[in-house]
């Protein structure tokens, strides 16, 4: 570096140039890094064995009046075999508008572990628009709407240059073409659970895609069959429910469907649909018999408990035996008890055994029969 200097009205009045150290000139500047002297005009850096960073030097120039300035140069000293970092960037959204807001998302890799900073550099077509230098973020973004000269057709691109602190890496660009209309956007769902019952809470998810990155909103409107029970309108929920016991008009059997529509504050997507049809659990019922040691004469009482997950009536069916013989039914009740009046059948004796079976129904289909007995006494 030639730091020698003359005045250029005043060619006799020649530089002087000294190294700093706080406010005094010294010969050599020693730091852990290099040593650093001048030496024929020139400042001579020599880099130390076995060492890397950064360090600051300063140097001031005096001329014959004594008046001087001072400048400082920092100097990067690399580790040997120091690996230039690499990046990547992604450039979004892929349509952009004039009005857009575009965002690029970086990676950064130092195979050294040296820490990355990124440099972004956004053009449009060859003329640069903005400058993000040294930062640590690995987004950046460009308001079209804040450049005037922006059209459809135009290209955006940035260029991303990765530095370690000592060297910089390989420039990666990414590029995108203003749209010259908006495009409508698009949405998925799915809708949860698989087999839902009458009394369950469906769950609509919902994705959004808007190739000219505006924001999209979305309704969802819920039917049972082709009647609508339920609309959530210009939401920015990806998820919305339907509690089948709030309404109703649900059975086992119904369909339930939820239709979609995206809308990025222009025009309307495609609706998007998803439908789970309610399932039946068959329902469940127990039974206990008394007394424990009936006569020939007692009557004994089947008291019976009944349930049904999916919220439906249950209905039940009474079948009493005598041994294997059956001798009394009561169909279709929903009483919870029903008797059998010993006294009243003729073929019961000592040692039998009387046996009621209890058989659930929820309208649709049987539960799981029970049992209970005793032997006459």
């Amino acid at each position: 570096m030639r730091i020698l200097g003359i005045d250029t009205v005043r060619r006799n009045e020649v530089l002087s140039y000294s190294l700093m150290s706080g406010n005094s000139p010294v010969a050599i500047i020693d730091t852990s890094l290099f040593t650093a002297e001048i030496v024929n005009h020139r400042l001579k850096i020599t880099p130390k064995a076995s060492q890397s960073g950064q360090a600051d030097i300063v140097v001031r120039a005096t001329d014959l009046a004594g008046e001087s300035v001072t400048t400082t140069f920092r100097v990067h000293v690399a580790p040997v075999g120091n690996v230039a970092p690499t990046a990547t960037v992604a450039l979004n959204p892929a349509q952009p508008l004039v009005n857009s807001t575009l965002t690029a998302t970086a990676t950064a890799l130092d195979g050294d572990s040296d820490p990355v900073k990124l440099t972004y550099v956004w053009k449009l077509g060859s003329t640069v628009v903005k400058t993000t230098s040294s930062t640590s973020s690995l987004t950046d973004t460009l308001n079209l709407s804040t450049i005037s000269t922006e059209a459809a057709g135009n290209s955006i691109t940035v260029e991303v240059t990765p530095n370690d602190g000592f060297v910089d890496g390989t420039k990666v660009t990414a590029t995108r073409t203003i749209a010259a209309s908006n495009s409508a956007p698009t949405a998925t769902v799915e809708l949860s659970p698989e087999s839902p019952l009458v009394n369950s809470v469906l769950t609509a998810t919902a994705t959004t895609t808007d190739v000219n990155g505006q924001p999209v909103k979305l309704t969802y409107v819920w039917k049972v069959g082709t009647t609508e029970v339920k609309t959530t309108s210009t939401t920015t929920s990806m998820t919305d429910t339907l509690d089948l016991r709030t309404i109703g008009t649900e059975v086992a059997g119904n369909s339930i469907t939820v239709e979609v529509t995206p809308n990025d504050g222009t025009v309307d997507g495609t609706k998007v649909t998803a439908t789970r049809v309610l399932a039946n659990s068959a329902p469940t019922a127990t039974v206990a018999l008394s007394p424990e040691s009936p006569l020939v004469n007692s009557v004994l009482t089947a008291t019976a408990t009944a349930a049904d997950v999916d919220g439906q009536p249950v209905k039940l069916i009474y079948v009493w035996k005598v041994g294997s013989t059956v001798v009394k039914t009561t169909s279709a009740t929903a009483n919870l008890t029903n008797t059998l009046d010993l006294s009243t059948i003729g073929t019961e004796v000592a040692g039998d055994t009387i046996t009621v079976e209890v058989t659930p129904n929820d309208g649709l289909i049987n539960g799981i029969l029970v049992s209970a007995s005793k032997t006459i006494s």
